[in-house]
């Protein structure tokens, strides 16, 4: 195994377990506050189809890990609706027909359109996930480890994309590198101002009208 394959591998882990300290924070605090459904709703939609280019072009770092992180974000919406009161079936909808739609476009369209394709949903979910952040009161919901990772993720992916000559990776991996250090920022510029939440009762739901229509 080559320096470059390790590399890989260190991405493929912290990407695939990027999701799990929002899924921990949601089963520890059952509280959704300050989370986009538009996110992870696109995160697993996004990562179902990186998931399928991998298994295309044979590169091992892209196909589990992208599947357990599918299977995480798809974790969050769920409950992110229960907490929310809101039905199952639309939400969980979403992620696989887009995730094919995805990947139909890779497969007609090359790699270098699929880079900027695939990182639609992503770029999406970011921005949504710092429009919740920017109109909720109330951000105890949120998981700082998360958004660290979230941009972590991305460095590496961008680093690997440029040595390894993977097309999809680099132009995907710029674009959310940026979008996702500017959710953490924001997150840190909340917390310095002393607006994060530490805890919120259960009874408390953020309003359905601060989500965009997905």
């Amino acid at each position: 195994m080559t320096p470059l394959d390790i590399l890989g591998w260190v991405a493929a882990s912290f990407g695939m377990a990027s999701a799990f300290p929002q899924l921990f924070r949601l089963l520890r605090t059952r509280s959704s506050a300050g989370v986009s459904l538009s996110l992870f709703q696109l995160n697993a939609a996004s990562t179902g189809a990186w998931a399928m280019h991998g298994f295309m072009v044979g590169v091992p770092q892209m196909q589990y890990p992208n599947l357990v992180l599918t299977i995480s974000s798809l974790a969050v919406c769920v409950l992110v609706q229960r907490d929310r009161g809101a039905p199952l079936f639309p939400a969980l909808l979403v992620p696989p027909l887009l995730s094919m739609a995805l990947f139909a476009t890779d497969v007609w369209l090359g790699p270098l359109v699929f880079g900027f394709i695939v990182a639609a949903p992503f770029v999406v979910g970011q921005v949504s996930q710092l429009r919740t952040m920017y109109a909720a009161r109330d951000l105890s919901g949120v998981s700082l480890p998360f958004l660290a990772v979230a941009f972590f993720v991305q460095a590496l992916w961008l680093t690997w994309g440029l040595l390894y000559g993977e097309t999809s990776i680099t132009v995907c991996a710029s674009l959310l590198g940026t979008l996702s250090l500017i959710n953490l920022l924001y997150f840190l510029h909340r917390m310095a101002r002393g607006t994060v939440v530490v805890h919120v009762p259960t009874t408390v739901k953020e309003p359905v009208a601060m989500e965009p229509v997905t």
